[in-house]
């Protein structure tokens, strides 16, 4: 099961020099075939001066901005999405914990316990892939030790209290589950930023010809043009990324409902029987 888009392989500074080498070759190729052009033929640049190509240019920048404002956008969404999602697990949590003591012993005690170890788990960010899937195993397995626990004690003792318990139960399992669905599969395809890539070199390499013909100079305004492109898409690639860049989701709110339920299991221990 792929857990990554092809990006994540690469880290964030190294995506921004990667941007910025391949646009600046694309302005750098442009304007030298634009120099070969205009040294073969001395009434290029008359011609190039009355076609449209401004407006080419213009329509090409256009379009890849309109494409680079809808991927921010999404990649805005999903870090929201991810953002808002870590304050709903946590509070879910903590409302679980309190409802297992409303669970008939030793069922309450057992279950304080396990949601206290789970949710000192939960803030921990895993860098490798193999120890986000080992954690997802144990995360999973003490969903089902939980699970075991509130049905132990629904049968012992059925209840509106121990139904209320369950609802809570239930709501976090639901929580992590689309947590990990989020992290995994609400990502940018690849492709759109291959397409976006590949449109960006076009349209370089053409304002590079363009201002062969035209200016006789490209430095400047196109190294802005340049700078700008490479620091937006590693924007966007960012925002959209789960792990491993500098627009990392806090899990404050989880660190805080962790030390509260610490805290509480260490002032009340389980009960003896």
């Amino acid at each position: 099961m792929v857990e990554e888009n092809f990006l994540d392989l690469f880290p964030i500074w190294g995506l921004f020099v990667g941007f910025f080498l391949a646009f600046s070759l694309a302005v750098g190729a442009g304007y030298w075939v634009g120099l070969l052009a205009k040294r073969r033929d001395a009434e290029a640049l008359q011609q190039s001066r009355a076609a449209p190509g401004a407006t080419a240019i213009g329509g090409m920048l256009a379009l890849i901005g309109f494409i680079l404002a809808f991927s921010f956008g999404m990649a805005g969404a999903q870090y929201e999405k991810r953002r808002h999602l870590v304050i709903q697990d946590a509070n879910a949590i903590g409302t679980a914990f309190l409802r297992a003591d409303l669970l008939p012993e030793p069922h309450a005690s057992q279950s304080r316990r396990l949601i206290g170890d789970y949710v000192a788990q939960r803030h921990r960010v895993e860098e490798t892939a193999a120890g986000r899937r080992n954690r997802l195993a144990r995360e999973e397995a003490v969903h089902a030790r939980l699970w075991a626990e509130a049905s132990a004690a629904a049968n012992k003792q059925p209840s509106p209290l121990a139904a209320a318990y369950i609802q809570s139960l239930n709501q976090v399992i639901d929580l992590h589950t689309e947590r990990v669905q989020t992290i995994r599969w609400l990502r940018i395809p690849d492709l759109v930023f291959a397409i976006l890539a590949t449109l960006s070199i076009l349209a370089l390499f053409v304002i590079g010809y363009h201002l062969a013909l035209n200016v006789g100079s490209f430095f400047f305004p196109s190294m802005l043009l340049v700078v700008t492109y490479a620091v937006v898409f590693n924007l966007v690639i960012d925002l959209d990324r789960p792990r491993g860049g500098f627009f990392q989701v806090s899990q404050q709110p989880m660190i805080d409902a962790s030390e509260s339920i610490a805290a509480d299991l260490k002032s009340r221990p389980p009960r003896e029987l």
